[in-house]
């Protein structure tokens, strides 16, 4: 009743899911989730920081996580209010847009505005607290380039957070749960 595996007649490699496995005496490596995050990385990569809303620690940066977000994301806001606590722990986040409604949505306009304000950390932490702002899509925002990309990445709801070795993690996690998963104490 579960899921369809196919394998090789030693057993040394596995196909789930779409995922090719390699069995050894030292575990089991998916060879397929090893190429998205590589792939993942240099996509995100080729992203200019200056076109990302970034929270940075006021310490020193131990590590970083990239996120999908939405204004509109219940789960995204909830990820937001830990921001302190993430900075704390010397966690920096990085913002890349992506609107679940599409282009065309409020919240792709709501993320431009963020994006086209002078102060975009403020003006996203508004917007992410319900504070009604007026409309201002200017026409060099990245919200479509950033949309696309999550879609490349298989992005399928926000928030998601990529690490900053490239594992994807769809959904909410806490801050501590983060730093967990980057190793940080």
């Amino acid at each position: 009743d579960g899921p369809v595996l196919y394998a090789t007649r030693d057993g040394r490699f596995l196909l789930l899911n779409g995922d090719l496995l390699s069995v050894s005496e030292s575990g089991i490596a998916n060879w397929t989730e090893q190429r998205r995050t590589k792939q993942r990385n240099e996509l995100i990569a080729a992203i200019d920081v200056d076109d990302m809303i970034v929270f940075s620690p006021v310490e020193q940066t131990k590590g970083y996580i990239t996120v999908f977000t939405d204004i509109t994301c219940g789960y995204c806001r909830k990820l937001h209010r830990e921001m302190d606590d993430l900075n704390r722990r010397g966690i920096e986040v990085r913002y890349l847009a992506f609107p679940r409604g599409g282009l065309e949505s409020d919240g792709a306009k709501q993320l431009a505005t963020a994006w086209c304000s002078r102060n975009r950390e403020a003006t996203l932490t508004s917007l992410k607290a319900g504070t009604e702002l007026p409309i201002n899509v200017c026409a060099d925002n990245p919200v479509a380039e950033h949309y696309a990309l999550g879609g490349r990445l298989g992005v399928r709801g926000t928030p998601a957070i990529v690490t900053s070795d490239g594992q994807l993690i769809p959904g909410y996690k806490p801050a501590a749960d983060i730093a967990a998963i980057l190793g940080i104490d």
